[in-house]
């Protein structure tokens, strides 16, 4: 046997895996940088694609496999119904589907051949989202509302950064903040409150009702079930209420008269907007593509093909687009990353998720680029569990 052949081909795989990883870490920073289509992190997809077949074996996972496939089947049966019985396909959403499900199948791959923890995901995660953050402040010194050629405040002022929109931008933000709440609960360090802090006030500039509810339900979920002494808990709920009242006592003074506007803009986010009545009765709208198509649903994408008004619920678009049977399978691999991630007893992946899941009852959450990685990492630190 020649070991040297033998160690340079073990060379080459820890190459290629090294290589899937950092191009994982760069496909997961420039998901907040999504201002245009097709974004920066689509071409590293078409990167990620050749080496997954460079780095193929044939060691499967079943389970993901059969995630994977019931993923693609929910959305190409549907959209191929839709085309034959309504003569109506969304071919834009259909692609986003399969280019998804397909990226999904590649993070499960690299985290479970590379071992990635957490942290791993969330370095590259913190950068973006605080480059979104610190651009927002950059913005209002220079009392402009776009920055290079992008507009980073949108609806008035509200933090949209390089996101198309700011109720995606919000929910981003909110990783990081609860990230470091967690380390919080470990223990109390300035570093880690200066950091919660400062994504914190991002996801409130956001200004995003649903990333608001999110952030509560989140916070409070990781505070009550954090394992952590009472007396760091009571520590950390004493030290906020002390510095947290005052400081917001003078944010709010220094910004109503230097930004008195935005703070008009907050106060008026917080009771209901004239477009939220349309919103919710186009909730109802899903009763009648289900009535139309009970089975298969009304196709991919065509959500807005059967109402005025975009679904802003992703449990009743997918419902509506893919019908009963393909839509609650959809809906039980979509919340399946919450039970397993209660399994794992992953409190902190839990709170995440939760908390999204809220916000998806507000806003269509089903394409976030973001939200499958997460999807991606609960399905892959669970695998242990599957195989017991």
């Amino acid at each position: 046997m020649n070991f040297s052949n033998t160690n340079s081909l073990r060379i080459d795989i820890l190459k290629i895996k090294t290589i899937r990883f950092a191009l994982l870490q760069l496909y997961i920073f420039f998901n907040g940088f999504v201002f245009f289509e097709p974004a920066i992190a689509d071409y590293i997809f078409i990167i990620l694609l050749i080496s997954y077949f460079i780095d193929y074996k044939k060691n499967y996972n079943i389970f993901h496999i059969v995630v994977l496939f019931l993923l693609l089947t929910t959305s190409i049966i549907p959209y191929l119904f839709s085309n034959i019985v309504f003569s109506n396909t969304n071919i834009r959403f259909f692609i986003i589907d399969i280019y998804l499900w397909v990226m999904f199948l590649f993070e499960l791959d690299i985290f479970q051949k590379c071992n990635i923890e957490f942290d791993d995901i969330i370095k590259p995660w913190i950068y973006a989202a605080g480059i979104n953050i610190v651009i927002y402040f950059i913005a209002l010194l220079l009392h402009t509302k776009t920055f290079l050629g992008t507009d980073v405040i949108r609806f008035g002022w509200r933090l949209t950064g390089f996101f198309k929109d700011p109720n995606v931008c919000g929910p981003f933000l909110l990783v990081p903040a609860l990230y470091f709440f967690d380390k919080i609960l470990i223990k109390i360090k300035l570093k880690d409150i200066l950091l919660f802090s400062f994504f914190f006030i991002g996801v409130i500039l956001s200004m995003s009702r649903a990333a608001w509810l999110n952030a509560f339900v989140a916070l409070s979920l990781l505070f009550l079930f954090k394992k952590s002494s009472f007396k760091n808990k009571f520590k950390l709920f004493t030290l906020g209420l002390m510095l947290c009242i005052p400081l917001f006592i003078f944010g709010f003074n220094f910004a109503k008269t230097k930004y008195s506007n935005i703070i008009e803009l907050l106060t008026s986010r917080i009771g209901l907007q004239q477009y939220d009545t349309e919103r919710f009765e186009s909730h109802h709208n899903v009763l009648k593509m289900i009535t139309r198509s009970p089975i298969i649903g009304i196709g991919t994408g065509n959500y807005m093909s059967f109402s005025n008004i975009a679904a802003h619920n992703t449990f009743y678009r997918i419902l509506g687009e893919r019908g009963l049977l393909f839509g609650i399978i959809t809906l039980i691999i979509f919340l399946l990353p919450l039970y397993k991630s209660y399994k794992e007893k992953d409190i902190l992946l839990l709170a995440i998720l939760f908390g999204m899941y809220v916000n998806s009852y507000f806003v269509d959450t089903l394409h976030w680029r973001f939200l499958w990685i997460l999807f991606a990492y609960s399905f892959a630190t669970t695998r242990s569990y599957l195989q017991k």
